[in-house]
């Protein structure tokens, strides 16, 4: 929190929801509640990326979907609660591994760009860059960072490191990365409220008019 210009409000992981068929973490309950944090929230430590908030939940454990404004007006909403609308609580994080979750990515070591995706839930938690392009000169060990084109996530945070380039013959090269998060050992995250303000480009400094000066013949 010290180290960068984004602001962060801490949470406690309070639960972990696991996949009961394939052993596995595949997603993670904060103690933060809607208000305190935003839908969309990236959410991370000092190891690296954890993923983003997708969901509120209900007392009575059922999910609501962002954003929750639209959620609450929804019809499935109004017919079980009728004029009670219930009251958002805590925040549900779903993870860079999920199959579903979409982050701009970049390799600081060759510039390279692409979106970090889950393999699936089958792959344990392997995850992909895809739109990289046909050579992107990348090699296993690199390390994978987020680009910050989103506007959410701070550019520079570690999401990776790349396990195997392979290629596949008519298409981009298979770019597999390993999370540099241990999901089943969280117990405290950041929320980044806020990130940080795009660095302004300097601006160069316009030189005084020499008013009456000519130049030396």
């Amino acid at each position: 929190m010290e180290e960068s210009a984004a602001e962060f409000l801490a949470a406690n992981v309070v639960r972990r929801r696991i996949d009961s068929a394939k052993f596995r973490v595949v997603g993670i309950v904060i103690d933060r509640v809607h208000g305190d944090v935003a839908c969309g929230a990236p959410v991370v430590t000092p190891s690296g990326v954890v993923g983003r908030i997708l969901f509120f939940e209900l007392g009575d454990g059922e999910r609501l979907g962002c954003p929750v404004e639209e959620a609450l007006k929804s019809r499935a909403i109004k017919r079980k609660y009728g004029g009670f609308p219930p009251r958002p609580g805590r925040a549900m994080i779903q993870l860079t591994v999920d199959p579903q979750s979409r982050l701009d990515v970049r390799i600081p070591r060759t510039g390279a760009r692409g979106i970090l995706r889950g393999m699936g839930w089958d792959q344990a938690y392997s995850t992909r860059i895809q739109y990289v392009g046909a050579s992107p000169q990348i090699t296993a060990g690199d390390l994978v960072v987020t680009s910050g084109v989103d506007g959410r996530f701070p550019p520079g945070l570690p999401v990776g490191r790349v396990t195997a380039v392979k290629d596949q013959p008519g298409q981009e090269p298979l770019v597999t990365v390993k999370p540099a998060v241990d999901f089943g050992k969280l117990k405290r995250v950041l929320v980044v409220l806020s990130p940080p303000p795009p660095e302004s480009a300097a601006r160069p400094r316009k030189l005084p008019d020499r008013l009456g000066l000519v130049p030396y013949p």
